[in-house]
């Protein structure tokens, strides 16, 4: 009833989690009826570990791990817990560095008189590094080549310095290669090409693969060949009405060239080399340059065409 009163005779104030004897009188009007002692249970506070929202880009140092709570209040400080509280220990996450979504961990996290949960909904993210990123070092690919007849397809060196050192991409696995030859020389329209060979303007293209994105372009020319040997021999002919031509061998360090492929015969009027003949083509059509059937003397140059430069061999005809 309103006249039975209970107090608590104890000097002590109880903070901790924990079991504590207690004492407690119990009076009746005023008057002392009963002297008892209870067990008082302070039990763990209940907190919700709230990880902030976190990701870093692959191959990238981690970043430390912070989190609020789910407390409120005027009391509560800066670390999310009540008046001095503090946390001993971090959160944590799963182990990995590839590419992926990783969840938290607060097995390495504590703080006395509190019951922690993690709130396990937020993920850690590791992205795709973008290989096209200005940290990521390529080299090995020059601007320009000279043709060869062999398959001229440069592979790049593609480096990641890390704090731990240099980490070289490995081709299938980070990227792969693919190369395509310019369409147009005045439009930037390019084609795959398995097998670059002819003089011509290519495109290395570098795409992520794995744990890496994007694409890096590598751009480069094949140039002609301005090295290659001739010999004129059979440069007196008799008229018999038909263009006549010399004999002509060609070759290079890449074997024997064939007429009108990689090279071609031009006849000229004058030592100069400065006024081409004009002569009917095996189909009756006017052409300069081409073998005279005249009477006279004249100039034959071998001039390179295609992936080939310049000419090797002069002779009067």
């Amino acid at each position: 009833d309103n006249s039975t009163t209970y107090q608590v005779m104890s000097e002590d104030s109880f903070e901790n989690v924990g079991e504590y004897e207690i004492t407690v009188e119990v009076r009746r009007n005023g008057v002392l009826v009963e002297t008892g002692t209870t067990i008082l249970e302070i039990l763990p506070k209940q907190v919700t570990i709230i990880p902030n929202t976190l990701e870093k880009d692959y191959r990238e140092a981690n970043p430390t791990y912070t989190y609020t709570t789910d407390l409120t209040g005027v009391t509560v400080n800066s670390n999310g817990l009540y008046g001095d509280d503090l946390f001993v220990g971090e959160l944590t996450r799963d182990a990995g560095e590839s590419v992926g979504e990783y969840a938290y961990s607060i097995d390495n996290l504590h703080a006395d008189n509190y019951e922690l949960v993690l709130d396990d909904t937020i993920l850690f993210k590791i992205n795709t590094k973008d290989i096209e990123d200005s940290d990521i070092i390529t080299s090995g690919v020059e601007t320009e080549y000279t043709y060869t007849g062999n398959e001229i397809k440069p592979i790049p060196s593609i480096v990641y310095p890390t704090s731990n050192g240099q980490i070289k991409l490995v081709q299938t696995v980070d990227y792969n290669i693919i190369s395509y030859q310019k369409k147009n020389i005045d439009t930037e329209e390019y084609e795959i090409v398995t097998s670059p060979i002819e003089v011509g303007d290519y495109r290395i293209v570098v795409e992520g693969l794995g744990n890496y994105a994007g694409t890096r372009n590598f751009d480069y020319k094949i140039g002609a060949l301005k090295a290659f040997n001739a010999t004129i021999t059979n440069t007196i002919k008799e008229y018999n009405r038909e263009n006549q031509n010399a004999s002509v061998a060609v070759t290079s360090v890449t074997g024997k060239l064939t007429e009108n492929v990689y090279y071609k015969l031009v006849y000229y009027k004058d030592s100069n080399y400065s006024q081409k003949t004009t002569a009917n083509d095996a189909s009756g059509a006017r052409s300069e340059g081409g073998a005279p059937s005249n009477v006279g003397n004249y100039y034959l140059r071998v001039e390179g065409i295609g992936n080939y430069l310049g000419s090797s061999a002069e002779a009067e005809f």
